[in-house]
């Protein structure tokens, strides 16, 4: 028993090596036949067995045993014959027959190698404790990678690991002790259970925690996926398919940005997505109108009650032409309409089959897949519904379309006059529609906040002005404050979570109308997207500065928005934007115009095919693989680079600053430092918007009771000084004063410590 006790840290170190190992390998696990795993489960607890039972000393003896152990399991188990019947078999025979056998198990063969030579690897050369946090950082970036996008379950995996190693540190821990302190490490050696078992306790607890803990939303995007969705591609990852059922108390799915058609069951947080979608050269600034959804289910919404309308749910071929699309039977939109016109290229043409459009479409003028002009069915029309499809028996995709639409022109007061109803009562009812199961309090919330109004659209714009100014937009909702007492998604965002994104506000405000009779959809889409003519302080140049907002729009994923549509009798379905931060570019009375035509595009001449040349492809050949070569040469000089940029950060950033800012004007020197002060003050979830300017931003933060009320009159002086001085600096025609330029710096640099001073209360 004393010699099985001799270089115990080694021994179980050779324990740590072989649960981790063995753990790793399960990614394999829909590679490998049983009968794989069966031989490395046999070979490394033979080689284990070795280790803890020879002398540590014994090297050269240990790792001969390894080897013979190891192809005595490989022959055993795969029925190898070593020798056949000499009298009846030559040499030769034996030879060829040991071959033949060897290519059928080849395989086995090269994996026991390759492990019991990694197993080998790290318990003799890998023996130190940053060595072994190397090899336990290895597998755990194995596991979770191959957790995340395989289909296999790895978490239990991860968990042992994690254990074994937190076993590993604590060994180590006594094992310098005792090198250290001899004596008194062999006292403690002398009562290993008074040792052991507070430490068994303290593990196990803190695995048990770890294990049953709610699993957070995820905050970070892997660089892979992040990379991969910048490019507009499609990553397949596994972790809503293995995830265990969770309950609606707590909702925990986390995704991206962007156009999604399920929307049974809403909530959760997302991470932005900024690559492109489309864009649209257009007359009229709008949001780019997708689909509409009717029935409310307490998690999401769905067409469950609108299938059951034949007559309202039509569908009607539509030929890209000069014809109008043909107006519903039976929702009357009498409203005074503008008509705008809209051109869009499709960046991402198969993520959709959604024809995306301002407000109601009205004409569908072409659609072209590359150059080929369709002249056939290319899209189904539900006039009731406004949504327009492409066909599915259209053999190309379309990546581009002009399209015309029509948009009511919003005139308050007659809107005030207006009753929201639909005539037909049993659309309306579609549109009325509530689960048995909403909690009464949403109901009654309804009533409070529109008592004083005096029409159904003062009750309407009351709602909207209520959402968007009592609860605060976040991409990444807080859901440690549900309570677990309702299971409905509105009442979960009014009073319990009380903050969200569009998805969140626009069904609140769906059903807060309902609530009150009012009939009311729910509307997904696109918002505007961003200008390119757009300065990048966020200023539109005055000369391109007009109240249709005409021109060319970059639309991505991050644009991605729902809002609400209600409709009023004889005049139209009137949209309303309740998401906090959001303005729907509505036309006004005032503001209408006649249309815009789009300016013609020019035809591109054709270009003739020229056949490849049969000789030349040794040549390009030879060219491919050189540009192979230069390529993996140009990816390790680029991380070279990179490290040495890592390595010294610190002192190149401040040769850049300091560079840069020597050689800037005054004026330039404000705009930098404001832009300096954007992103450090995104760490405090203070965001400037794309639809917003410098002023609205802060105009926001201001509003923020939190930092109004611990720094109210200092934050404000602060935040109107850099305001004014980087207005100035944008637009003045004169330039900052040095005297200026010390003004501004105080100023910013009392703003980074009062919100720092804020966020840590």
């Amino acid at each position: 028993m004393k010699a099985l006790l001799n270089h115990w840290y080694e021994k179980i170190t050779s324990i740590i090596v072989f649960l981790i190992v063995l753990q790793t390998i399960e990614v394999f696990e829909n590679y490998w036949w049983s009968e794989t795993f069966t031989v490395v489960y046999v070979t490394l607890s033979a080689a284990l067995a070795v280790q803890l039972l020879l002398p540590w000393r014994w090297f050269t003896t240990k790792i001969v045993l390894h080897w013979l152990f190891a192809g005595a399991t490989i022959v055993y188990l795969s029925g190898m014959q070593l020798l056949l019947p000499l009298r009846e078999y030559s040499l030769k025979q034996q030879i060829y027959s040991l071959i033949d056998q060897l290519e059928q198990i080849y395989a086995y063969v090269l994996i026991v190698i390759a492990l019991l030579f990694i197993y080998e690897f790290i318990i003799y050369k890998m023996f130190t404790r940053k060595k072994m946090t190397l090899v336990f950082v290895a597998s755990m970036l194995t596991l979770t990678i191959a957790d995340s996008y395989t289909p296999i379950w790895l978490w239990d995996n991860v968990a042992i690991v994690v254990l074994v190693f937190l076993i590993y540190l604590a060994m180590h821990h006594l094992h310098e002790l005792h090198q250290r302190h001899p004596q008194r490490g062999k006292q403690l050696l002398q009562y290993p259970i008074q040792v052991l078992l507070p430490l068994s306790i303290v593990l196990g607890l803190v695995m048990i925690v770890g294990v049953n803990v709610p699993a957070p939303a995820p905050f970070l995007q892997d660089p892979y996926t992040w990379w991969k969705q910048s490019k507009g591609e499609s990553v397949h990852v596994f972790l809503g398919e293995k995830a265990a059922s969770v309950d609606r108390k707590e909702p925990v799915l986390t995704a991206t940005s962007g156009y999604g058609r399920d929307d049974s069951q809403l909530g959760g947080g997302f991470m932005y997505d900024y690559s492109p979608v489309m864009t649209v050269e257009t007359t009229q600034k709008s949001y780019w109108r997708g689909e509409s959804k009717s029935y409310y289910s307490g998690l999401g919404w769905t067409d469950e009650q609108m299938d059951d309308q034949s007559e309202f749910n039509r569908e009607i071929a539509v030929f890209a032409s000069e014809e109008p699309l043909l107006t519903g039977d039976y929702i009357e939109q009498n409203g005074e309409k503008q008509s705008i016109v809209q051109h869009v290229k499709l960046l991402q043409p198969d993520l959709s089959p959604v024809v995306f459009a301002a407000s109601s479409p009205y004409q569908l003028l072409n659609a072209q897949s590359g150059t080929y002009q369709e002249t056939s069915r290319v899209a189904t029309w539900n006039p009731e519904l406004a949504e327009l499809y492409w066909d599915a028996t259209t053999s190309s995709v379309i990546d581009q379309y002009s399209i015309v639409s029509e948009q009511l022109i919003m005139d308050e007061a007659k809107l005030r006059e207006r009753e929201a109803n639909i005539s037909h009562r049993a659309i309306n009812d579609l549109y009325v529609q509530l689960p048995t199961s909403l909690p009464d309090r949403v109901k009654q919330l309804a009533y409070e906040v529109t008592e004083d109004a005096t029409n159904d659209y003062e009750r309407a714009k009351l709602l909207e002005t209520y959402l968007s100014t009592t609860y605060p937009y976040s991409n990444q909702p807080d859901f440690t404050k549900l309570t677990g007492d309702s299971t409905d998604f509105v009442d979960q965002f009014l009073f319990e979570v009380q903050e969200g994104y569009c998805d969140y506000y626009s069904t609140a405000m769906v059903v807060l109308a309902r609530s009150l009779e009012m009939p009311a959809r729910w509307v997904k889409g696109y918002t505007a997207g961003s200008r390119a003519d757009i300065t990048p302080n966020g200023a539109m140049p005055p000369e391109t500065e007009d109240s249709t907002g005409a021109g060319v729009y970059t639309v991505r994923n991050a644009d991605a928005h729902s809002w609400v549509e209600i409709y009023f009798a004889d005049y139209g379905w009137v949209p309303f934007e309740p998401t906090a931060g959001f303005s729907y570019p509505l036309i006004e009375v005032e503001n209408a115009v006649s249309d815009l035509p789009l300016p013609e595009k020019e035809e591109k001449p054709a270009v003739e095919e020229v056949a490849p040349v049969e000789e030349n492809a040794t040549v390009t050949k030879q060219f491919n693989l050189s540009k192979r070569v230069m390529s993996y040469v140009g990816v390790v000089l680029l991380l070279g680079v990179i490290g040495v940029i890592v390595w010294k950060r610190n002192t190149m950033m401040y040769w850049i600053r300091t560079y840069r800012y020597k050689a800037l004007t005054n004026n330039e020197k404000v705009e930098l430092e404001m832009k300096w002060l954007i992103r450090d003050l995104r760490r405090y979830h203070l965001h400037v918007l794309e639809e917003q300017t410098i002023r609205e931003a802060i105009m926001v933060w201001l509003a923020d009771n939190k930092y109004e009320q611990e720094h109210g009159k200092q934050l404000t002086v602060a935040l109107q000084t850099v305001l004014y001085l980087f207005e100035a600096a944008c637009y003045g025609n004169e330039p900052l004063s040095d005297e200026q330029i010390e003004q501004y710096q105080v100023a910013n640099q009392q703003i980074r410590h009062l919100f720092t001073e804020a966020s840590q209360k």
